[in-house]
């Protein structure tokens, strides 16, 4: 009679190998059978949570380039902004001709917020604030071509300095 046993090298493989996979197979038909988590339904009356405006995000092709009021610091801004998709694509065909209308005066409200900064505030505490000035410079500019405000957001999507 043939007795041969299972070397005890092999069986330390073997039988982990196999508790494993029962193991996630028990796992995975515990975890199906928990009830799903009910969803709140909204009242008849109420309405339906609206979603946030639709923007669409533009840049602006010319960047922003002026000499900080120090007069040793240059700084190029490249900026992109963001307008309301409703109405935003027409408004878009009546200024792709005139983009330089629109974009006139972003180098005074650049130069403008680093006056009011002051010249103790750091470049870090300009680069905050201009996006707030540069959205108020465009939708002023906007206002005088005798269209809506219709800037949302600016963002800055360059900024080299130099000196």
């Amino acid at each position: 009679m043939d007795t041969r046993r299972i070397p005890v090298p092999l069986l330390a493989f073997v039988l982990p190998a196999l508790a494993l996979p029962l193991g996630l197979g028990l796992a995975s038909l515990w975890a199906l059978r928990l009830p799903p988590v009910p969803i709140a339904d909204t009242p008849a009356g109420a309405a339906p949570p609206t979603p946030p405006d639709a923007r669409i995000y533009l840049p602006l092709l010319t960047p922003i380039t002026v000499t900080l009021p120090d007069g040793e610091t240059r700084l190029r801004i490249g900026i992109g902004v963001a307008i309301s998709a409703k109405g935003g694509y027409a408004l878009l065909s009546r200024l792709k001709d005139r983009p330089e209308a629109v974009q006139s005066g972003l180098a005074e409200a650049v130069l403008r917020t680093a006056e009011d900064l002051g010249p103790d505030a750091g470049i870090e505490h300009l680069r905050a604030a201009l996006p707030d000035a540069l959205r108020a410079a465009i939708n002023d500019r906007l206002q005088a071509l005798g269209e809506e405000r219709a800037v949302l957001e600016v963002l800055i999507t360059g900024w080299a300095r130099a000196g």
